[in-house]
């Protein structure tokens, strides 16, 4: 798939956690790579290597904070 494809994939994964997470009321509203299953949300566009290479593309351009915890990682919309 195009590089652009897997990059919007992966956005609209993570709007889709943040907004049901804010309308729960959840906090830490953020995305969790393996909590909520990122990586599996996207596979029908691309492969685990994929999605890391994007997300660290799209956290290098601003798009998306990036973060590690103790068992994942964590993936929030840059505002």
């Amino acid at each position: 798939m195009a590089r652009s494809e897997v990059r919007e994939a992966i956005v609209a994964a993570v709007v889709e956690v943040q907004q049901a997470r804010r309308a729960a009321r959840q906090l830490p509203d953020h995305a969790q790579v393996i909590a909520d299953g990122l990586v599996e949300r996207v596979a029908g566009v691309c492969s685990r290597p994929e999605f890391y290479e994007a997300l660290e593309e799209l956290a290098g351009a601003g798009v998306v904070q990036v973060g590690r915890t103790i068992r994942d990682t964590y993936v929030r919309m840059a505002e």
